[in-house]
């Protein structure tokens, strides 16, 4: 983030199954918030979520999904 110029508050983690519990182990132990986390195919781990259910998807991410994810993170960083 430093290399880029990009601070905390502008950067998203996203993750896709262990992608998600990396992005959902990290984040909370940074010091300082990030803009926000979008994680694929977890939804109690303690956190305020927003939660999209894709029916019949099985273990990936429907094109509805995806849309939800922009969605988050346009709004998250005020586009």
């Amino acid at each position: 983030m430093e290399e880029e110029g990009v601070g905390p508050d502008r950067t998203i983690l996203l993750g896709f199954s262990q992608g998600t519990m990396l992005s959902l182990h990290v984040a909370p132990r940074r010091a300082a918030p990030l803009a926000g986390i979008v994680a694929f195919s977890l939804s109690q781990a303690g956190f305020d979520v927003y939660a999209h259910v894709m029916k019949g998807t099985g273990h990936g991410i429907a094109p509805d999904g995806l849309s939800v994810a922009l969605a988050f993170m346009r709004d998250r960083l005020g586009m």
